[in-house]
């Protein structure tokens, strides 16, 4: 994940993809790695074993083939991240109900007959499955069998590791040839705002580097703009001019659009 981030500094977006690698933790600990560098990241992970059958299907066919997303905030040291199984629960949380004794809640296993269970040992001991994400199909489990399909495109035949369906998978001499996917975009690249750093308020045009004071100046073209700030700066002069200038610039905007519609309208009634 660090060189899509170095990579992403420089360029606004990169990709990095790995194989002939084995179990490497936690999705959400890399995109992170990318949410505290102030990036937007993105990674997914092919996976070991063969746990997980399709919807409808009664034969296993994929991972658990976890994702994670993150992405910085205006609170600074509170990103938003997200790291998920594709499968309904975790398969850890199934060999905690077997250890506890307990019954799986519906929807979290299915015997080798691809039926719905309650027992968490099928799952583990019997020719049983885990469920996409989703539980059933009238739950729209083929969400998460999407999910994980996207998620070994990404990690496996991008990078050209093994699916997780090959026999060799996990069997190669140079290791387990489990594939990962890392993504990092820096947002500020794709459009004109206004950044926090980290206490700090700088405008400008974010896409060019170029710093603007106090604000940038109304324009006839069109673009994207933004303005990032934490809570307690929503108040601040800075903050509110800026926003104000934005609201009055969509209100323009929007009157040209209406006179360009009314002398359409105009021109076709003439005609």
């Amino acid at each position: 994940m660090q060189v899509a981030i170095d990579k992403a500094k420089a360029s606004g977006m990169a990709i990095a993809a790995v194989r002939n690698s084995a179990h490497f933790g936690a999705t959400g600990y890399y995109t992170l790695m990318a949410a505290k560098q102030g990036l937007i990241g993105m990674a997914c992970t092919s996976a070991s074993g063969i746990q997980v059958a399709p919807t409808f299907g009664k034969e296993a066919k994929l991972g658990t083939d976890p994702w994670s997303f993150a992405a910085p905030s205006g609170d600074g040291d509170k990103p938003f991240l997200l790291d998920m199984a594709t499968t309904t629960v975790a398969a850890g949380r199934i060999r905690n109900k077997a250890n506890e004794g307990l019954p799986t809640p519906d929807g979290w296993v299915l015997d080798s007959e691809g039926r719905p269970s309650n027992d968490p040992l099928v799952a583990r001991e019997k020719g049983g499955f885990l469920t996409s994400l989703g539980g059933s199909p009238e739950n729209s489990s083929y969400k998460g069998y999407g999910l994980a399909a996207m998620v070994n495109i990404l990690a496996s035949c991008l990078s050209g590791a093994t699916l997780i369906t090959d026999p060799e998978h996990t069997k190669k001499p140079q290791g387990m040839d489990i594939g990962h996917f890392f993504m990092a975009i820096e947002a500020a690249r794709l459009g004109k705002g206004i950044a926090c750093v980290p206490d700090v308020l700088v405008a400008g045009d974010l896409a060019s580097g170029r710093l603007v004071a106090p604000f940038p100046q109304p324009v006839a073209s069109t673009g994207a703009y933004c303005i990032l700030y934490r809570k307690h700066q929503k108040d601040l002069p800075q903050v509110r001019a800026f926003r104000s200038w934005l609201a009055a610039l969509a209100k323009r905007t929007m009157q040209t659009v209406d006179s360009f519609e009314t002398a359409q309208r105009q021109r076709a009634m003439a005609g």
